[in-house]
């Protein structure tokens, strides 16, 4: 009975986790088709707009921690690339180096993106 409970408890584990990834995927979405179909995105000027966000190529070339609190001060942060196209697009934005918002700051090796999400790998 122990060794079915256990089996019984990494699979309830694995299903929930699962379910986290697709109703965080879910809510992507959501906000995706409602940016879409209801709002025009204006960006500030100097700033590029792709699939309803602004994007900014800034001159730094600070520290991750730096290139961080200076989105920051513009009411920003570090991109977060939820897509295969948006990083197309950033690909094509930029020749240089560039920060992007995954760090593995909490946990070596553990790779994260700056609004919590775990890095996910397609």
């Amino acid at each position: 009975m122990t060794e079915e409970r256990d089996l019984l408890n990494k699979k309830f584990s694995a299903v929930s986790n699962q379910l986290s990834s697709m109703t965080e995927e879910r809510d992507l979405l959501t906000k995706k088709l409602l940016c879409f179909y209801n709002q025009i995105i204006r960006c500030p000027a100097g700033w590029s707009n792709f699939s309803c966000s602004c994007y900014l190529l800034s001159e730094s070339s600070a520290s991750w921690d730096a290139a961080r609190n200076d989105c920051r001060v513009r009411g920003a942060d570090l991109v977060v690339i939820d897509f295969a196209k948006e990083q197309e697009y950033l690909t094509r934005l930029t020749n240089t180096l560039t920060w992007i918002g995954l760090h593995d700051e909490e946990e070596e090796g553990r790779w994260k993106w700056v609004d919590g999400t775990p890095l996910n790998l397609m």
